[in-house]
This record gives C-alpha cells, sequence and structure tokens, in this order.
C-alpha cells in the first residue's frame, strides 16, 4: 500500500452529537486513487467542520481488504474506493473500545466523479460516519466481507465465515443514493444535527474614505455567537473607535471624532483550500463630534457638537487560519441614511462648505477567534 502524507484539517466546536460523541469523534478519511482527491478532500471536510473531535485526509494508491479487520485506532476510519468507473464503495469501520463496527455504503456515478457525486459522496461520509459512530447503523463482517472484490487482498475473518449474512436493513445504502442527486442533498442537510452555538470574538482595524468628509478610521472590536453546519453563519456586536480628525479648508477647520457601533450578521459563502470567503451587512449608527475652529476674525464658529447618523454597510471579506485564528481583510460599501453637510451661515444666508459622501468605501483588516 502507498499512502500520500496525512493532510489534517482543524474543525470548529459544535455541540454533541450521540452518546458517543461528547469527547468528539476522530474521523480519518482514506481517499484510494480516486480522481481529483483535492476537491473531494475539501468537500468531506467542509462538512466537519461544525464537529468537535479531528478530521484527517490519506491519499492511498491501493486498497486491502485487511486494513479493514486489522485493528484500529480510535474512531471512524472511511475508506472511499472506486471499484469500477459506474460506482464508488465506501466501507466505515468504527473503533470503540474493544470492539469495531463496520459499515457499507454504494454509490452510483451516473456522470463520473463530477461536482454533484462529490458533494453527494461528502454529504454521505458525513451522515454515515455520524451514524456507525452512534451505533445507529451497522453492516456484518459478513457482509462488509461480500462487498470486497475478490482480488482486494486477505480472506474475510473468521466471524465473518461462521456468522450467517443478516438481510440488509429497510433502508438500505443503495435505495438511499438512488435517489436524484438534489433530493438526497435536501434529505442529508435535514438529518445532520445542529451544531452547538460558540462564541466569536474580533479585533482589527477599519478605514473609511468618506470624501471632503476625509478618512474615518480606528480599532475595532466585536464579539458574537457562531454556528456552523455545513456553512458558519453567525451575528456580532462591534464597535469602532473613530480617532480624531482635522479637515481643513480656507479658513476653517474641523475637527471629527466619535465612535461606531454596529449590529452585524454573517454567513460563510465559501471555501477554497485554507481561504474561507464570507458575506455581512453591518446596520449601525456613527456617533460624531464635531468641533469646527476659524483662523480669520471674520468668522463666528458654532459649539462643537455630537451628531448620529445611521447606516447600513455590506461587506464581503476573505480569511485564513493561522493558528487558532482566522485573520483577513473585508471590503465594505457604508451607505449613509442622511447625507451629512457642514455649512456657513452668512447674513442669514447658509452655503455648503463641506459635505461628506453618502456611499463611502471602506476596508476592515480583522482577527477572529472562536471558543470551545
Amino acid at each position: 500500500m502507498l499512502a500520500s502524507p496525512a493532510t489534517v484539517t482543524a474543525a470548529a466546536p459544535a455541540g454533541p452529537v450521540g452518546e458517543n460523541a461528547r469527547a468528539g469523534v476522530r474521523v480519518v478519511v482514506h481517499l484510494v486513487a480516486v480522481e481529483q482527491p483535492e476537491a473531494l478532500d475539501a468537500k468531506i471536510a467542509a462538512w466537519f467542520l461544525g464537529q468537535t473531535g479531528t478530521y484527517t485526509s490519506v491519499r492511498q494508491e491501493h486498497f486491502q481488504a485487511s486494513e479493514l479487520f486489522r485493528a484500529q485506532s480510535p474512531g471512524v476510519h472511511v475508506f472511499v474506493t472506486r471499484p469500477n468507473a459506474d460506482e464508488l464503495r465506501i466501507f466505515f469501520v468504527c473503533s470503540d473500545g474493544p470492539k469495531q463496527r463496520y459499515l457499507v455504503r454504494d454509490l452510483p456515478l451516473t456522470r463520473g466523479l463530477d461536482e454533484v457525486a462529490m458533494e453527494n459522496t461528502a454529504q454521505v461520509v458525513f451522515s454515515a460516519t455520524l451514524a456507525v459512530w452512534e451505533g445507529r447503523e451497522e453492516t456484518t463482517p459478513g457482509g462488509v466481507s461480500a462487498k470486497l472484490a475478490p482480488d482486494a487482498g486477505t480472506a474475510p475473518p473468521p466471524e465473518a465465515v461462521t456468522r450467517t449474512p443478516e438481510p440488509p436493513p429497510s433502508t438500505s445504502p443503495r435505495a438511499t443514493v438512488a435517489r436524484d442527486p438534489n433530493v438526497a442533498s435536501r434529505d442529508e442537510r435535514t438529518s445532520a444535527p445542529l451544531a452547538r452555538p460558540y462564541l466569536v470574538a474580533s479585533a482589527g482595524y477599519a478605514l473609511r474614505y468618506r470624501g471632503p468628509g476625509g478618512v474615518a478610521h480606528g480599532p475595532l472590536l466585536g464579539l458574537g455567537i457562531g454556528r456552523g453546519n455545513r456553512r458558519e453563519i453567525g451575528a456580532r456586536i462591534s464597535g469602532a473607535l473613530l480617532l480624531p480628525i482635522t479637515v481643513e479648508s480656507q479658513d476653517l477647520d474641523l475637527k471629527l471624532r466619535g465612535y461606531s457601533l454596529a449590529l452585524e450578521p454573517w454567513l460563510e459563502l465559501g471555501r477554497e483550500g485554507s481561504a474561507r470567503f464570507v458575506g455581512s451587512l453591518a446596520l449601525g449608527m456613527d456617533i460624531v463630534n464635531a468641533s469646527p475652529s476659524v483662523s480669520s476674525t471674520g468668522i463666528d464658529p458654532t459649539p462643537p457638537s455630537w451628531q448620529f447618523d445611521p447606516f447600513l454597510a455590506p461587506r464581503v471579506g476573505a480569511y485564513f487560519a493561522l493558528g487558532s485564528l482566522q485573520v483577513g481583510v473585508a471590503l465594505d460599501l457604508t451607505v449613509q441614511f442622511v447625507q451629512r453637510h457642514y455649512d456657513i451661515a452668512e447674513a442669514g444666508q447658509q452655503q455648503a462648505w463641506l459635505t461628506a459622501w453618502r456611499v463611502q468605501p471602506g476596508l476592515l483588516v480583522q482577527a477572529f477567534w472562536r471558543g470551545q
């Protein structure tokens, strides 16, 4: 057997799935001579993102039956094999203490291992792993031996010879995967357990260009709740300190400082390797203190005042794993509900002196930490 080095993907925290899952389940997926192993591995790993424990993948060139029946390390070992061009056969070996449980799933490939087939495979691996780990489904050793190709390796174990294969359960694996792929996808998502919410904290720096109103910038902190099954969703409350800036024009100076508060729900849009793409929509309020000053004796400045400017800001960001943190950048486009302007009053007449943009582009550099 030839195997490539293992690739380990960290899993985000989630709630217990069954009586034996409280400590988390260690999942090792063996991709045996399958095409596009990177793409299939990424899809399977995404389904285990919201579960406790660890996920590991190993790429192999050959498969032997002895691998199924030998003593395995604790957890669930998954062997994705392709006995012929039209079918995937997946073996599950659950090692829970001294006993090992087995499960077999067959997936027909009507159009080869395309995008739909890989997504269906990832869903089946996820749901069947939980089922065999919790003891809800099981295939007898004799049934496993019957699924092994004649040239797959060693002979079946003694217990496979002495026991009579049991009839297949009412919900047979082949009957499950022979349905329309879209229907199977919905059913698998419905049966997947909901992950436990977890704490999400963030810190970073925000910049926003307000046109003639200058650049608003300052440190940003956030705290929220996330939940991750196939895709992470969540919401957070964030606050930014708007550091003092001075806008100068002719004989007038305007000093601006304040705070920016927002409620921001988010959704994971997708993954590409180690990158996560996240979209969010922030609904917030800028609380700005404006303090004018003059260098000309003919102008009488007004006293400093506070303004409250509500805004809506769609954001899209890309984040990368850095140890226990997710670090990345996000672009946003802040739309002010009220266009802020500052005027000069002369002889009872007011004329616009400075008008901030109503649509303001921005950039956020952030680091996220997820609680256990």
